[in-house]
């Protein structure tokens, strides 16, 4: 397995964009302050808008959260999310993954939330079509009592297809994710 890089996120100077450097994260206060110090930013807590944006990232831990990092997101958030995906175990940080892909999460805190409760979802992560479903609830999951010789005469895709409308469940790359 090859070890991920960190991610980095493009801060620019909002008065003068000129003025841009890239930071890694997770960081600590002391970076940031040193980054702010070289791109001439004050640390303004009272302004609704930072005197910064972040313009672009690169090594985003999946691409799902392409789309919910914006320019106005803060280093502190987007440090948060990147401390909590780093603390989180593989089962969870897959299960974040596919809840991103299926699911409605379009801002940071959304995400940041969503990594203190994985619980709320069960990832089935050897599933990834119908077939696999019907098979996993039939021979796997101990939820079907019936003689071995029985489950032979069942189509797993018309019973993984009828699972999966009841507990409105849905597949990602990671597998399938249904609601706990």
């Amino acid at each position: 397995m090859s070890e991920k890089k960190p991610l980095k996120v493009l801060i620019i100077n909002r008065k003068e964009d000129d003025r841009q450097e890239w930071l890694t994260l997770p960081t600590d206060a002391d970076k940031v302050r040193a980054l702010f110090d070289r791109l001439g930013i004050e640390p303004v807590t009272d302004r609704p808008k930072a005197a910064y944006y972040i313009s672009a990232t690169e090594n985003l831990p999946f691409p799902e959260l392409d789309d919910v990092i914006g320019k106005y997101d803060t280093i502190d958030g987007l440090n948060w999310l990147v401390s909590r995906l780093e603390t989180i175990d593989e089962t969870e940080f897959a299960t974040v993954q596919a809840a991103m892909a299926v699911g409605s999460y379009y801002r940071l805190q959304d995400v940041i939330a969503l990594t203190y409760n994985t619980e709320f979802y069960v990832l089935l992560q050897n599933v990834h079509n119908e077939a696999d479903l019907g098979r996993y609830y039939l021979h796997d999951s101990g939820m079907v009592q019936m003689p071995e010789e029985w489950k032979a005469g069942i189509d797993t895709y018309r019973f993984g297809a009828h699972i999966m409308e009841q507990e409105k469940g849905r597949f990602s790359l990671q597998g399938y994710l249904v609601e706990s």
